[in-house]
């Protein structure tokens, strides 16, 4: 049996980061395995289709204070991973045409 549990981690002006844990279980012995976690981001539009800002996420707890602050931290190592592959691919196609017209 497969289980999985949902949070909001992160909600921003108008998007939320959701953080799901994936469990499986084997029904005959009852052992549990975390099997993977991944997040999401979810953007909050209206009717007319354009972002809807969101309300702010309240933290109560030492842990919800955590998985925000690990969010933000994603949020900007993706942003950074982006940069780089992004510069990457600059720097490929470069080298194809200076291959090219070699």
């Amino acid at each position: 049996m497969v289980s999985l549990r949902a949070l909001i981690n992160h909600v921003g002006k108008s998007s939320k980061i959701i953080g799901i844990r994936i469990e499986a279980e084997n029904v005959i012995t009852g052992i549990k395995k975390h099997t993977n976690t991944s997040y999401f981001t979810m953007v909050s539009k209206g009717n007319d289709n354009k972002t809807k800002e969101l309300p702010g996420l309240e933290l109560e707890s030492k842990k919800e204070v955590r998985r925000f602050s690990e969010a933000i931290k994603r949020r900007g190592l993706k942003h950074e991973y982006k940069v780089q592959l992004n510069n990457e691919k600059t720097s490929l196609s470069m080298k194809e045409k200076i291959k090219k017209s070699g």
